[in-house]
C-alpha cells in the first residue's frame, strides 16, 4: 500500500513540474485600424479591428517582449458584453472607429485571456494625435 501511495505522490509531483501551467499576457501595442467589424448576435464579441500588423509579432518586438497568443491582427472589443459591459465594449469600438476615419494611431491593451472565436480581447485603447 506504501509503495502505491509514494508511486502516485510522485506521478503528482512530476506532473505539477513538468506540465507548464499557461498564464494570460497582457501587452500594450501601437498600431493602426486597417478594418472594422461589426456583427449581430455575439459573433466574434460583436465588434471587432484588423490592426496594420499581427499582434503577436507586434507584442513580440516591444522593449520588453510579450507573449501573446493571439492569432493574427484582428482584436474584439467584446460589444456583446461577454468581457465587459456592452456600454464599455461600444465606447471602444467607436474610439477604435475615430481612429481608423482619421487614420490616427491607436495604443491598445490587448490579452490573451479573454477571446471571441480565438480574437484576442481589447482591455484598454487610446487614440493618439500623429
Amino acid at each position: 500500500m506504501r509503495k502505491s501511495c509514494l508511486g502516485w505522490a510522485v506521478t503528482v509531483v512530476l506532473a505539477i513540474v513538468v506540465v507548464p501551467a499557461s498564464h494570460a499576457a497582457l501587452a500594450k501595442i501601437t498600431a493602426k485600424a486597417q478594418r472594422t467589424l461589426a456583427t449581430d448576435g455575439g459573433r466574434f464579441g460583436g465588434c471587432m479591428v484588423q490592426l496594420n500588423r499581427n499582434i503577436a509579432v507586434l507584442a513580440a518586438n516591444l522593449p520588453e517582449p510579450v507573449v501573446l497568443n493571439c492569432p493574427g491582427s484582428w482584436v474584439t472589443f467584446s460589444c456583446s458584453g461577454v468581457h465587459t459591459t456592452k456600454e464599455a465594449g461600444a465606447r471602444m469600438f467607436e474610439s477604435a472607429k475615430m481612429g481608423f476615419e482619421q487614420e490616427k494611431t491607436l495604443i491598445l491593451e490587448v490579452t490573451d485571456e479573454k477571446k471571441h472565436h480565438g480574437h484576442c480581447y481589447v482591455r484598454r485603447i487610446d487614440v493618439k494625435k500623429n
